[in-house]
């Protein structure tokens, strides 16, 4: 009996140990998304960054970032192109106003994906919800022994952010995304029918709390075996949330290359409507020599030897899955290896960078390169502190846009996203999308748009014709300031020099706003200023003719 207890005493010791540790690594964790959130609250407020894009200061320490690299595109892309991408005005981590909107609409069919990880916070707020079919809420972390999740933060989130309610008023659909990653959790997991009981019964609940339109499964790592138990697994929770809202959509993330066959194509393919290949990691965190994180190769170069986009597809048509119900994810992020030589030789992984951060802390100073055998961008330098090589592999507006213009040649349903908010600050990647995946929708008057069609064709016709009548219009000031009778027609005709004023101000705004200049905000700020201006002008008026009426 002594003997029991005491073991029993150990059990429970170890018990309360392993609870102690699980709840020291759960405040850890909380205490890490906390300060993660804070950051991303503590964004600058629209004078700071203001000042810091507009002031002497920022100016000067754009350009000095910017002269001196091998980037051809680095000057243009300072001096015109900025200020149309958005408000890039930081060069660190937080979250900043980059709101992209064309007016137009994603073409009949087309399918943009995203996944918004619960990290990203508030960066929704800058999401181009006509430019998005559906967003995977990122996600549902399952404790694979009872189906329930292992952190609360994600949760929590997801039963208060307005992620979810501003996307349904663009029309947007949002899932849960579900994940387990790891052979051993998924293993636990689908040999476990009473926690997969659990978590649907969970996930009911969240749909209906939230109104969302359904799950995006993302089981990452599967161990050979357990083929028959995924697709048991994918076909009851498909049964059940149909059952419970037939409108309920099952998406399923795929590897890129399913090196475990863990996937049953052919069982799957009737219950769920939409499967996303995460077209990314082809180099990963285990790779020991650098190279492109989603390489396609140019046409007629395919290599079926090699692991790329297209094979991946290839794989997936011999596996059984249609065109029509895939989509292909592409990297909003690069990898990054060091090594002690330039031949890159047994190379160590060191971080991945977002989009953003390469835009912001590294295209500046180094040069972009392109590679033409896995249609990539690649720099690398070498570290002054370490003297390793340094070598980073990732996508840009150019290759991407290269990927996108396969996606339609291979006829795919649409594209994904890893992550959204990665490029948060910079809109070229919006930009990207309007310019590949859209139309005009049909309710936007056909003049308007006609209108904008002739400015795209003839945009060097209409430069030209505006500069020639503000330098006409300079010359007749030029010569209204040096004649006496034309400067006695300028200036004491008050209408007279307002309208000039007026319409010298329009045309030269109009001009600024098509060679990308300045925004179109910059027009109520110009006409707040004229109202201004007109509004103490007639005051003045009202004054000396009052005055002149005293005796």
């Amino acid at each position: 009996m002594t003997a029991l207890f005491a073991a029993c005493s150990s059990s429970d010791d170890e018990d309360t140990k392993q609870q102690q540790q699980e709840q020291g690594q759960q405040q850890e964790q909380d205490g890490e998304l906390s300060k993660l959130n804070e950051k991303y609250e503590s964004q600058p407020t629209f004078v700071q960054r203001f000042l810091k894009r507009y002031g002497r200061k920022g100016i000067k320490e754009a350009q000095n970032a910017t002269v001196g690299t091998k980037n051809i595109n680095k000057l243009r892309k300072f001096n015109r192109y900025y200020d149309r991408i958005g408000r890039q005005l930081d060069t660190g981590g937080e979250i900043v106003d980059s709101k992209y909107n064309s007016g137009k609409v994603l073409r009949e069919g087309m399918e943009v994906f995203g996944w918004h990880p619960h990290y990203m916070g508030s960066a929704y707020e800058s999401y181009n919800f006509n430019l998005l079919t559906t967003i995977a809420y990122f996600s549902y972390d399952v404790n694979p022994e009872t189906g329930g999740y292992r952190s609360d933060y994600p949760i929590n989130d997801w039963k208060t952010t307005g992620l979810i309610d501003s996307a349904h008023a663009k029309g947007c659909d949002v899932l849960l995304t579900i994940t387990n990653h790891g052979r051993n959790y998924n293993q636990t997991f689908l040999n476990n029918l009473t926690a997969q009981q659990n978590l649907i019964d969970s996930v009911i609940t969240l749909l209906e709390l939230r109104n969302g339109d359904g799950i995006n499964i993302d089981f990452e790592s599967l161990p050979k075996g357990v083929t028959d138990q995924m697709t048991a697994f994918v076909q009851t929770i498909a049964a059940v949330l149909k059952q419970v809202n037939p409108k309920y959509q099952i998406t399923l993330a795929l590897p890129a290359v399913d090196h475990t066959d863990a996937f049953d194509i052919d069982e799957l393919l009737p219950v769920v409507d939409r499967f996303v290949i995460m077209g990314y990691d082809y180099h990963s965190g285990s790779s020991k020599r650098p190279g492109p994180v989603a390489p396609l190769h140019p046409e007629g170069k395919e290599d079926e030897s090699t692991f790329n986009l297209q094979k991946s597809v290839n794989d997936y048509i011999a596996a059984g899955l249609p065109q029509s119900k895939m989509i292909m994810a592409f990297p909003y992020y690069g990898r990054v290896w060091e090594a002690s030589n330039d031949s890159f030789s047994n190379a160590q992984f060191t971080q991945a960078l977002t989009y953003r951060a390469i835009r912001s802390n590294y295209e500046p100073l180094y040069e972009m390169q392109y590679d033409s055998n896995s249609t990539s961008y690649f720099f690398q330098y070498v570290d002054t502190t370490t003297n390793n090589y340094v070598q980073c592999w990732f996508d840009n507006e150019i290759s991407l846009g290269k990927k996108y213009d396969w996606v339609d040649d291979q006829k795919l349903r649409g594209i994904g996203i890893w992550a959204l908010g990665y490029d948060n600050g910079y809109t070229e990647l919006w930009s990207l999308i309007d310019q590949k995946f859209t139309e005009v929708p049909e309710e936007v008057a056909s003049d308007e748009w006609a209108f904008t069609k002739f400015l795209a064709k003839n945009g060097l016709f209409v430069t030209g014709g505006i500069v020639f009548i503000i330098l006409f219009m300079f010359a007749g000031l030029a010569a209204g300031l040096i004649r006496q009778q034309a400067s006695h027609e300028l200036f004491t005709k008050r209408w007279f020099l307002h309208g000039f004023i007026f319409v010298f101000t329009v045309i030269f705004l109009f001009w600024l706003n098509i060679m990308g200049w300045v925004s179109s905000r910059a027009w109520f700020f110009f006409g707040g200023i004229w109202l201004g201006y007109l509004i103490i002008n007639y005051m003045d008026k009202l004054k000396i003719s009052t005055y002149s009426d005293l005796p």
